[in-house]
């Protein structure tokens, strides 16, 4: 990963921008970064991000219905049933 890319990595993580960065690179004396440059990184970092992510969650649910399976958590058609449960709490600020 190029610094270009670890810089828009670390913005993309903690929640910030191409503002904060920005200003974290004046701050250190260091060359801005296009707008460009970062707008593309962004592009490119998020769809890997999307991809990895979306592999996660399907080996997690590979996973779930392994223990539903095992545990004979299964419909008339033998496809796992996983039980949800949630609290209906809503979270504002």
């Amino acid at each position: 990963m190029g610094i270009n890319d670890a810089w828009v990595n670390s913005m993309l993580h903690t929640g910030q921008g191409f503002s904060q960065l920005r200003d974290i690179t004046a701050s250190l004396e260091m060359p801005r970064m296009a707008k460009e440059t970062y707008q593309n990184s962004n592009k490119n970092l998020s769809a890997v991000i999307k991809e990895i992510s979306n592999q996660k969650m399907q080996a997690a649910g590979r996973g779930e219905a392994a223990i539903d399976i095992q545990a004979g958590e299964v419909d008339d058609h033998g496809i796992p049933v996983t039980a949800v449960i949630t609290d209906g709490a809503c979270s504002r600020r």
